[in-house]
């Protein structure tokens, strides 16, 4: 771990959950969802983390600090993106940190320790720039999933419509969870351009980044579906108690 710097984006306000609190602070058996995901990073012994916030920023400062865990908060100062608040991150790390874990806070309260370790070991050794957590399902759902060229080498991000059109019978979801090369990343990420409807500058298009110049992602599938889940909605909201109460019987 050493080697590795984390970074959880903590900045959203998870307009659709129908809640005042920043979704990552929403209550998961007991816990709120960044507890979780900190705790996690804690027990696998990361000595180098940072918390990115803005929305409601002075009462996730003020949960942070009652974690009781050793964290460094970054300040994003505007909405622009989870690729914008990855780059004000990264101004923060040092540069002897050679690999960049990201998770996006408000998904990653499922995980267990084996697998964000397992996930780093494999990007390692297999030493690529960038690598996905990815869940594989049959159903294609609003969030797309990987985009595979004719080879099978990952090239970007399908949308919902092109997955159901493709006919796949096995779909990838980004589980928002990515490894990265630092110096890689620090020169790509000015790269990604602004979406179109929203304005803002997305992590995922680092995907498409990488392939342009033949550096494919490498994809880690995860092996237990109840680890991750999409939080969007309250719908969804219940779905990620249900497979937490799941994991701590486990």
């Amino acid at each position: 771990m050493k080697q590795v710097s984390a970074i959880v984006l903590a900045a959203g306000k998870g307009t659709r959950m129908k809640s005042d609190k920043p979704k990552v602070l929403l209550d998961l058996c007991g816990h709120s969802i960044l507890w979780w995901t900190l705790n996690l990073l804690k027990k696998i012994d990361f000595g180098n983390i940072k918390v990115v916030v803005l929305y409601k920023k002075a009462l996730l400062k003020k949960e942070i600090k009652k974690f009781g865990i050793k964290v460094d908060i970054i300040d994003q100062k505007e909405s622009l993106g989870t690729a914008h608040a990855v780059k004000v991150a990264l101004q923060n790390i040092s540069r002897d940190k050679k690999h960049i874990l990201v998770l996006f806070g408000d998904d990653s309260g499922l995980y267990r320790q084996n697998t964000i370790k397992n996930f780093l070991k494999d990007h390692i050794k297999k030493g690529k720039k960038m690598s996905i957590l990815a869940m594989e399902t049959d159903v294609a759902r609003p969030i797309g999933g990987l985009l595979r060229n004719k080879y099978g080498n990952v090239v970007g991000i399908a949308t919902q419509e092109q997955l159901i059109e493709s006919g796949k019978r096995k779909i990838e979801i980004v589980c928002g969870a990515f490894c990265f090369n630092h110096k890689w990343l620090e020169k790509k990420l000015p790269l990604i351009p602004k979406t179109k409807s929203s304005g803002e500058y997305p992590l995922p298009g680092l995907i498409k980044l990488a392939a342009d110049e033949n550096n494919y992602p490498n994809v880690y599938h995860l092996r237990d579906s109840t680890e991750w889940n999409s939080l969007n909605t309250p719908r969804e909201y219940r779905e990620t108690i249900f497979k937490k109460k799941s994991t701590l019987v486990k």
